[in-house]
């Protein structure tokens, strides 16, 4: 009867208890304290329901149980515990990884009502002090330890309200003047322009991907130039009327403009007129 006592329980709920305490003396091994946060998995074993069962359940454990969780440090009252703020920031940081792809995160982000910029903050000045269970979980979603040379959270403010400007609008060609809420994206905008060839790579990138106007110069005269290959395949010739509009565009301006800077126009651009027969004196 001692040696079958002394093996593995074979009730199913003894069985299950004993499989709760070896989780709980396993994470206190690696995090020095039974402070075990409501959703937090150790391994596969929902080892955070556990322990609320046994806070619940205290009056109604054995006296065996109670001990064996007293003698490893066990937290019975919640009032001692502190929110499971690790485990939401962790949260809130993979809800925004899946909505931006990355893990830059403003300083001052709020992710719903949770302040992830903050818990970021922390998370890189307490990287020493990071269980290493935890550092491999921020590194397994592509955490950045290191704050990115972008220029600083203004840059990752601007960007987001491009964005939102570009939902709504379809592009990104934001007026000079423009504000998006209480950001001044069109100077924001203009910035970008000039630090083109000094600003990062991944800076760039986003940019690109959202199909950012480096050049709105450039957009207004393809968008002109496409108006008088429409006017010259109707009409059969480039002779535009001074106040003409197509469609909406105001194209006898536009031409008057190239004949007025054929000095300062590109050679591409003065080839690709003179290919569709651009008239650039009026006789």
């Amino acid at each position: 009867m001692k040696a079958k006592a002394d093996s593995q329980p074979s009730n199913p709920s003894e069985l299950a208890w004993e499989n709760g305490l070896a989780a709980l003396i396993q994470f206190k091994a690696r995090e020095k304290h039974c402070r075990v946060p409501r959703k937090h998995r150790e391994g596969a074993y929902n080892l955070g329901t556990w322990v609320i069962n046994q806070r619940n359940r205290r009056g109604a454990l054995s006296a065996q149980r109670r001990q064996r969780l007293d003698a490893i440090g066990f937290d019975w009252t919640l009032s001692r515990l502190p929110r499971d703020s690790w485990e939401n920031g962790f949260a809130a940081l993979e809800q925004f990884k899946a909505r931006e792809k990355h893990c830059r995160v403003p300083r001052k982000h709020r992710e719903g009502a949770y302040n992830l910029g903050t818990w970021v903050v922390n998370q890189r000045n307490r990287r020493d002090t990071l269980s290493a269970q935890r550092r491999q979980r921020l590194d397994a979603i592509g955490f950045d330890w290191t704050l990115l040379p972008l220029a600083g959270d203004l840059w990752e403010n601007g960007f987001a309200a491009l964005k939102q400007f570009q939902s709504r609008e379809g592009h990104c060609r934001v007026p000079t003047g423009r504000e998006e809420g209480s950001f001044k994206l069109g100077g924001w905008v203009r910035r970008q322009r000039n630090k083109r060839k000094t600003m990062s790579t991944a800076c760039r990138r986003q940019l690109d991907a959202i199909k950012f106007d480096w050049d709105p110069n450039e957009h207004a005269w393809e968008n002109g130039f496409a108006a008088l290959k429409q006017f010259k395949a109707r009409e059969k010739h480039c002779r535009v009327p001074r106040g003409h509009q197509e469609g909406s565009f105001n194209l006898g301006t536009w031409v008057i403009n190239q004949r007025n800077r054929r000095g300062a126009l590109s050679v591409q651009r003065r080839q690709r007129l003179d290919a569709i027969g651009f008239l650039w004196r009026l006789t």
